[in-house]
């Protein structure tokens, strides 16, 4: 405890966060460690992955007030030293984030809401299916129990899908409400093509390519999904992808997501 405490006064002391990086933003199991790698590795840049010290429940402190953000970032300077952030609870805080990194280039990382939350929920190992679900009663991975906890995103659903796509929407909302400060990839056209996709994103932040990524294009940063390619019906069920698409039908159209043959948007 004292060697921690030590070795955090002393990064206070010696590393300064870094006024001009790029944060990514981005929905959890949006695709965003590979290509936060992938800009890193193609432009020779630094990068935080995951910033730990943010999770719960600091993250829903700082939306709460209880945590100055200002405050946060000097006592914990390392992660956002860097030249690459990528951490999704920072899509909660854009406001305080942007007011404390007012010259920082911002990305975000968009993802199809029924591929993200099948993603999601792979991740956990909940089926997509159920009508009753109770977080308590799944034995849920560590990290992940806070994410139908209410202190991190308010919701007033009930039903477990409902409280996936309302964080999908209220996460997108980010880029949806400040498209000119936001650089966006869809996930999907990054999985189309790879190179294309993140030299692209490089050009939109004024970054020069420096390095040849051919050869870390397919390296897997987490364990593929067992159910990903399911049919979406096969996977959640009429009802719960209706669920989906009438909760986040508007945005999904505004970024190319149209809904299934089989579900109308109402």
């Amino acid at each position: 405890m004292i060697i921690s405490r030590l070795k955090l006064y002393f990064d206070r002391l010696t590393i300064k966060p870094n006024p001009h990086a790029v944060i990514i933003l981005c929905h959890p199991k949006s695709g965003s460690n590979a290509i936060t790698h992938l800009l890193a590795e193609l432009c020779g840049l630094s990068k935080t992955l995951d910033i730990s010290e943010l999770w719960y429940p600091n993250a829903a402190h700082c939306m709460q007030g209880i945590i100055d953000f200002s405050s946060f970032v000097k006592s914990h300077p390392k992660p956002f030293s860097r030249d690459l952030i990528k951490e999704p609870r920072l899509s909660m805080i854009y406001d305080q984030l942007k007011a404390v990194f007012p010259a920082a280039k911002y990305v975000f990382i968009n993802r199809d809401p029924r591929d993200n939350i099948r993603s999601i929920l792979n991740r956990m190992g909940v089926p997509g299916n159920l009508q009753h679900f109770e977080a308590g009663d799944w034995p849920l991975p560590n990290g992940w129990k806070e994410i139908f906890n209410p202190a991190i995103l308010p919701f007033n659903d009930t039903h477990y899908i409902d409280i996936l796509a309302s964080q999908w929407n209220r996460i997108t909302n980010v880029v949806v409400e400040n498209p000119d400060d936001i650089a966006m990839i869809r996930y999907e056209d990054f999985m189309e093509d790879k190179i294309k996709a993140i030299r692209g994103l490089a050009k939109q932040l004024g970054l020069s390519p420096k390095n040849d990524i051919t050869d870390k294009l397919d390296i897997l940063y987490h364990p593929l999904g067992k159910d990903r390619d399911l049919p979406w019906e096969e996977f959640y069920g009429t009802e719960n992808l209706m669920r989906i698409e009438r909760i986040c039908g508007s945005k999904m159209k505004k970024f190319g997501y149209l809904p299934s043959q089989e579900s109308a948007i109402t």
